[in-house]
């Protein structure tokens, strides 16, 4: 009778501990990240004697994901 009591006690234990969890962070999506400097479609021309100058400045805008997110960004030049 104890084995039939301590079984009908952990089954009710376990079901009782089962519920509906609500959704964690959901991805929103809001701007796409964007470069805003230099201008799209703008062309560079790398040459020896421009070597030593500052080659350009990227700048970009940063993604909306309606939640605090660690995002790493990387420009490739190919």
């Amino acid at each position: 009778m104890k084995k039939y009591f301590l079984l009908s006690l952990f089954a009710l234990l376990l079901l009782a501990g089962c519920k509906d969890d609500e959704f964690g962070p959901v991805l929103q999506v809001g701007n796409a990240p964007a470069f805003s400097s230099p201008a799209n479609g703008t062309e560079f021309i790398l040459t020896e004697d421009k070597a030593s100058e500052v080659f350009a400045d990227f700048e970009s805008v940063e993604s909306e994901y309606g939640f605090d997110a660690a995002v790493t960004y990387t420009l490739e030049l190919g």
